[in-house]
């Protein structure tokens, strides 16, 4: 049965300040493992002591020495990044530690301890965010579950090996979170951040709430199988999935419906854009009206670009030592699991990106997902269809959309979003950020 919250409140309509959750709470979600590259399970008392604080006391102490890195970084805004940047650089060099010191000699060893230690790392996860607050004026949430089975008949890719990997059996859980002001007629399908290995849609309420409000729409937000458990393509099949199920059980209509998703998430809705472009026709799986994509993970081989591995880049996710990654705990390698990096359903930067719905790419100057945009910008430049619209926000870092009370950047960036939602469903209105091509 479905479970249904709702909260009220007196209604606004801009993104403010007040929306999205707060960065210092992101802190708080770190410390107890909510963010980890990959996700591990970590004691945080200890982590608060080796870590976070000596984080604290050096960022601060900089910002009052040397101002901010960026104009527009606020004292608390970039003190924060700081603290998250040195939690990760902490907990990999942790993970590695741990990993390295117990050499497991099989891979069915090494495979048993990267699920278990995933695995308690994203209870810390859930626990962390439900003690967290999110802005929900007017906001219901409904919990459905959706069965794979039926919908299997939308999944072939004429690869026997890739097929052969699909699971069908049990149901993909989701929220359907909803504003009292959204139209029946307008369905996002948003598919969370978190590396492949993490996350849930109830970490991303401070999101999915803003687009739900200010869209006027439903956002479908999927809870997607992760790795290590479940390596691709089980995430790109609940994407089909889902979407299937929406058009042949809730019946909407295709155009009405719009991907959405970030890091990760922005990588598999790509990759479903991708899907439906090459299979739909012969699968009966029409194209959606278009996509939003928020920093997305276009390429698990980390090697579009010198972002990747440069140290001098300020984002909160630190530099790769190396690239591509070759370390079995890393969550490219845990997610692409017997399939090259490059493979273009899992990183659909190495795919073809003609004749694609329009979309949307948000993305920061200092991030370290950077380089992913800027090859994909030249390669769009190349398609013949001007559909597509790149938004560069120079002090924007990974997802600073979720940063929205600390950052204009992403306040502005989230409005700009449900903005260009709007002219796709909205014939009358003028087309601003539709076919816009690449703009900072």
């Amino acid at each position: 049965m479905a479970i249904k919250e709702t909260i009220e409140h007196e209604g606004r309509n801009r993104v403010d300040e007040n929306e999205g959750s707060s960065v210092v709470e992101s802190i708080a979600e770190a410390s107890a493992g909510a963010i980890t590259v990959p996700p591990g399970n970590f004691s945080p008392l200890k982590t608060a002591l080796e870590a976070v604080l000596p984080a604290a006391f050096s960022h601060s102490t900089g910002w009052l020495l040397k101002g901010s890195t960026f104009p527009t970084w606020s004292f608390a805004f970039e003190v924060t990044l700081g603290i998250i940047r040195d939690l990760l650089v902490y907990q990999r060099n942790k993970q590695s530690e741990w990993y390295h010191l117990h050499n497991f000699s099989s891979k069915e060893e090494r495979r048993a301890a990267l699920i278990a230690r995933t695995t308690a790392a994203r209870e810390k996860i859930e626990a962390a965010v439900m003690r967290t607050k999110f802005d929900g004026e007017g906001i219901e949430i409904e919990e459905i579950e959706i069965e794979r089975k039926p919908h299997k008949r939308f999944w072939s890719t004429g690869d026997e090996n890739l097929d052969s990997k699909i699971d069908n059996s049990g149901n993909i859980s989701a929220e359907m979170v909803s504003h009292s002001n959204s139209s029946e007629d307008r369905l996002c399908i948003y598919f969370h951040g978190g590396a492949y290995s993490a996350m849930s849609p109830k970490t991303h309420r401070s999101l999915t709430s803003v687009i739900a409000r200010h869209a006027k729409c439903g956002v479908l937000v999927v809870d997607y199988r992760l790795a290590p458990e479940n390596p691709f393509p089980a995430a790109l099949f609940d994407a089909v999935v889902v979407y299937a199920h929406v058009i042949t059980v809730m019946k909407l209509n295709p155009k009405r419906v719009i991907f959405a998703g970030d890091s990760a998430g922005g990588g598999l809705t790509a990759a479903l854009l991708h899907y439906i472009r090459d299979h739909g026709t012969k699968l009966g799986l029409p194209s959606a009206g278009g996509a939003v994509m928020f920093s997305p993970w276009l390429d698990l081989s980390s090697t579009s670009g010198p972002s990747w591995t440069d140290k001098s880049i300020p984002d909160y996710l630190p530099a790769f030592e190396v690239a591509p990654p070759t370390d079995y705990w890393d969550p490219s390698v845990a997610y692409a699991g017997e399939f090259p990096l490059k493979h273009p359903l899992a990183s659909p930067m190495w795919g073809n990106w003609d004749s694609l719905p329009p979309f949307l790419v948000q993305v920061g100057g200092k991030e370290r997902l950077f380089s992913d945009v800027v090859l994909l910008a030249k390669k769009m430049k190349e398609v013949e269809e001007k559909q597509w619209a790149i938004e560069i926000y120079p002090g924007g870092v990974h997802v600073f959309q979720g940063f929205s009370k600390l950052c204009q950047e992403g306040r502005t960036a989230l409005e700009r979003a449900t903005n260009f939602m709007e002219e796709l469903w909205n014939e009358d209105k003028e087309k601003e950020i539709f076919g816009s091509g690449e703009k900072e």
